[in-house]
């Protein structure tokens, strides 16, 4: 009879628990999906992406993006490069969000790699707005052709921009 109480109470918590740790993740679930309807959220999607207008989080937690014409697409689903671009727009969008539309700073590592030629120029001047805008943006890469985009277009920003090329000295 002890045994079975232990075993029935242990059972027990482990239903509670559960039921609390459901409860909560579908509190955050609703979190996220009433932050993803906010309009600028969506805005940031639309100043980065050019293609798609806002997010919905599916019932099995999904994220889909959503184009002009009402259509979604589940972000698994997007090439790299609009991957890149989705993040990047929820990076931004939640934190400005979280500073209340305040500059922040935003580290990239290589973070339109993937995007192709002409993407990559938009998103350049994307990144270089939010520096107009007060942000610190710090973008790390080893492709040739974004250093030079991110060059000739910092040129705008004059002493606002600054670039660092690094090398590695190799011993021998």
């Amino acid at each position: 009879a002890k045994e079975y109480h232990v075993l029935t109470a242990q059972v027990m918590a482990k239903i509670l628990v559960h039921r609390v740790i459901s409860e909560l993740r579908e509190d955050e679930n609703n979190r996220i999906r009433r932050t993803l309807a906010d309009n600028s959220i969506a805005q940031c999607l639309q100043y980065f992406s050019r293609g798609y207008v806002g997010f919905n989080l599916t019932d099995d937690e999904n994220l889909e993006v959503v184009d002009h014409d009402g259509n979604t697409f589940p972000v698994s689903s997007l090439s790299s490069g609009a991957r890149e671009q989705v993040f990047l727009s929820l990076r931004v969008g939640f934190a400005s969000r979280a500073l209340e539309n305040r500059a922040g700073f935003l580290l990239l590592d290589d973070a339109f790699q993937h995007s192709d030629w002409e993407q990559r120029q938009h998103m350049v001047t994307q990144c270089l707005s939010l520096v107009k805008r007060g942000w610190q943006v710090f973008y790390f890469t080893m492709d040739d052709h974004l250093r030079d985009l991110f060059r000739e277009k910092g040129k705008s920003l004059g002493e606002r921009f600054k670039t660092k090329e690094l090398t590695r000295r190799y011993a021998g």
